[in-house]
């Protein structure tokens, strides 16, 4: 299943990059997009961006106080939301912001904040989108992977990016 993430601005790319690698390794069913390494070099951007908005049915937008207004998250989640049906997830995906912070066409989704118990949870709904290929509990295998891994997401090329983006707030 494709997860579109979107993303503008430095701290919310390093969050989408971070996702990006972390993803398929908590549930390898899961195929994210993300612009920066999904679009080949020399393809015509704009028809492969709306042709993955058209056809996702999750998205992850990586919100951050500095792009809560940005021309292209706003653009993404309008898009996003025009192709909701009963099976489509918009996830608001927090750092530095309160869910009472979020407007416009972000305020309507069910908004996740960068820590445990909120990424925890958005797993959880991509896993149930998938139709609940993995149970997920805490003695579950998906969960002992993210423990092993002090829960923190890494790039594909298995480092963290994660401790200076988000600080020590990540940890419980």
């Amino acid at each position: 299943m494709n997860v579109f993430i979107s993303w503008s601005g430095n701290r919310s790319r390093e969050i989408a990059r971070a996702l990006h690698g972390w993803l398929p390794l908590v549930i390898n069913a899961v195929r994210p997009w993300m612009s920066e390494a999904s679009i080949e070099a020399g393809t015509r951007w704009g028809k492969v961006l709306a042709e993955n908005l058209a056809t996702t049915k999750i998205g992850i937008i990586c919100l951050t106080p500095e792009n809560l207004d940005a021309p292209w998250v706003l653009f993404e989640a309008g898009a996003l939301s025009k192709t909701l049906d009963d099976d489509t997830r918009v996830v608001p995906y927090i750092l530095g912001l309160k869910k009472t912070d979020l407007t416009g066409p972000f305020r309507q989704f069910q908004a996740k904040s960068v820590d445990q118990e909120d990424t925890k949870s958005m797993v959880q709904t991509i896993n149930e989108a998938l139709g609940g290929l993995m149970k997920i509990g805490s003695k579950q295998p998906v969960f002992s992977v993210c423990r092993n891994l002090d829960f923190v997401p890494v790039n594909a090329a298995g480092s963290s990016t994660w401790s200076g983006i988000v600080g020590s707030s990540w940890r419980n």
